[in-house]
């Protein structure tokens, strides 16, 4: 397949520019077959410490294929990696990106505004937005990770491109050139230290995403968890060869005939038919022996698997610290009576997953959402670009949300009524939703509480609302509030649950 050609061109400040034409087409599809991907290499039972070696000495040197694939294909076979690694990934899809204004010295407020509503609304047009969050979420496994920005020419309007896709490009395609920049390769050969072959992505402005995350403080060729995860998964597969062998010899008892001294079956022929008989024997079957011969069985010793299971979980351990930084969140143990081992871990996960998305929005706010600005409102606009954020919080209690709710009205702060909702977990009525309320009846005894019940009502639309509240005297908002705050202090005692 031809190399797909990319004209470039440089403006007067040595600024380079890919031409409108490629910048709208597709350069390298997600889809395409290349000649690398119709050679690529399968391991299989030939993985061995030397491979996994030769694979990273390769990466060392710039070319990163080789060690891709047998990450890849040892992700694939480890149902553990399998289960950890989507986990942590896909956590962060979830996350609503936030788009947040310029603020600062020389920032213009308007256009601040203005170019975040530009930056919300063309990201909300880009399909499987979030499938892109995890392709480079990926990067963090593998050291790095790439996007193709696609855009299309807008007809009227202030925007002179939008964003019509975002393509990924495997991270078995991209290796290392002279400066350690991103090249993507589709040839079907090796590579030497740091070649300057393939499409230097990096020069070519305002197409692509190039995450290059540090998680362990190195280069990128010796970056992303990946390449660590590979020998703990060689061990445990190791560990796991040998149970079969075990299997294979001692998966079934030993059966040994033992001959009398001056016993009379002595010549080969007689010996084969003993050991025929004995051999055709099942597991319920019984057999007469002739005198002076017995039939001993030999079972493997228990504990003869135990060092390997011992192994096996060992790998899974360190896996799952390398990926979530730590165990207890995948494979749940005792804790003990009031234990919070499980928490500090679970935070510890949340941590984990927080930093990726840190990381991932401040390269989406560098390579995408400053691109957007300056394409469609030039370089000097830059500085007005909105910041975009994926900010990972682990699910609320509801209980404890609930309770906290209460005590923080209870002390006359105000709280904002969406807040409340969405950490407390119920949906807002929309109008004309029937609704349960909770109306106090006046006491007949002065000093005491009144009587509560709870009666249905519908939630008024907004012109029946207006209506409802003309001539409403300065009680009517602070009655709102204590009926909203009983509300709350019913649902915090299990009300809705049927305590």
């Amino acid at each position: 397949m031809p190399r797909p050609r990319v004209r470039i061109r440089q403006a007067a400040d040595g600024s380079q520019w890919i031409s409108t034409r490629e910048l709208t087409e597709n350069v390298f599809g997600s889809n395409r077959i290349t000649p690398a991907d119709q050679n690529r290499p399968y391991f299989g039972s030939g993985v061995t410490p030397e491979t996994i070696e030769g694979a990273v000495r390769m990466a060392e040197r710039g070319y990163m294929r080789d060690l891709t694939d047998l990450t890849k294909e040892t992700i694939n076979f480890d149902p553990h990696l399998l289960c950890i690694i989507p986990k942590r990934f896909r956590a962060l899809s979830s996350v609503k990106p936030k788009i947040v204004a310029a603020t600062g010295p020389g920032v213009d407020p308007q256009k601040a505004a203005k170019y975040a509503e530009v930056v919300k609304q063309q990201l909300a047009r880009v399909p499987n937005y979030r499938q892109k969050i995890i392709n480079l979420n990926w990067g963090h496994c593998n050291g790095r990770a790439a996007l193709e920005k696609c855009w299309r020419e807008t007809r009227g309007g202030e925007s002179k491109y939008e964003l019509s896709e975002l393509n990924w490009i495997h991270a078995r395609r991209i290796s290392l050139g002279p400066e350690r920049e991103f090249r993507v390769r589709d040839d079907a050969f090796g590579g030497g230290a740091f070649e300057a072959r393939g499409l230097d992505i990096e020069r070519i402005p305002h197409k692509f995403i190039c995450y290059k995350p540090q998680l362990f403080d190195e280069y990128i060729e010796r970056e992303g968890f990946g390449s660590r995860s590979v020998y703990w998964a060689f061990f445990k597969r190791f560990s796991w060869r040998e149970r079969m062998v075990l299997i294979e010899v001692f998966g079934k008892p030993w059966r040994i005939i033992e001959m009398d001294v001056g016993c009379q079956y002595t010549n080969p022929e007689q010996l084969d038919d003993l050991q025929d008989r004995v051999d055709e024997m099942g597991g319920n079957a019984s057999a007469a022996m002739p005198p002076g011969v017995k039939v001993k069985t030999e079972n493997a010793e228990p504990k003869s698997i135990d060092a390997h299971d011992k192994t096996s979980d060992k790998c899974d351990d360190q896996m799952s610290k390398l990926v979530l930084g730590n165990t207890r969140t995948t494979d749940a143990k005792a804790d003990g009576l009031g234990g919070q081992q499980s928490l500090v871990h679970q935070d510890g996960e949340t941590l984990v997953i927080a930093a990726d998305g840190w990381g991932i929005g401040d390269c989406l706010t560098e390579q995408l959402s400053r691109d957007i600005i300056v394409l469609n409102f030039g370089e000097a606009e830059a500085i007005n670009a909105p910041t975009i954020e994926l900010v990972y919080e682990a699910a609320p209690d509801q209980t404890v949300e609930i309770d906290r709710a209460v005590k923080v009205f209870g002390l006359g702060i105000p709280l904002k009524v969406e807040e409340v909702y969405r950490r407390t977990g119920w949906e807002k009525p929309e109008p004309g939703d029937e609704v349960l309320t909770q109306e106090t009846t006046p006491s007949a005894i002065p000093g005491m509480p009144g009587m509560s019940s709870l009666s249905p009502s519908v939630v008024p639309d907004d012109e029946q609302a207006a209506t409802a509240t003309e001539g409403a005297d300065a009680a009517l908002p602070l009655a709102a509030s204590m009926r909203h705050s009983l509300r709350l202090s019913r649902l915090s005692r299990g009300y809705f649950s049927g305590r």
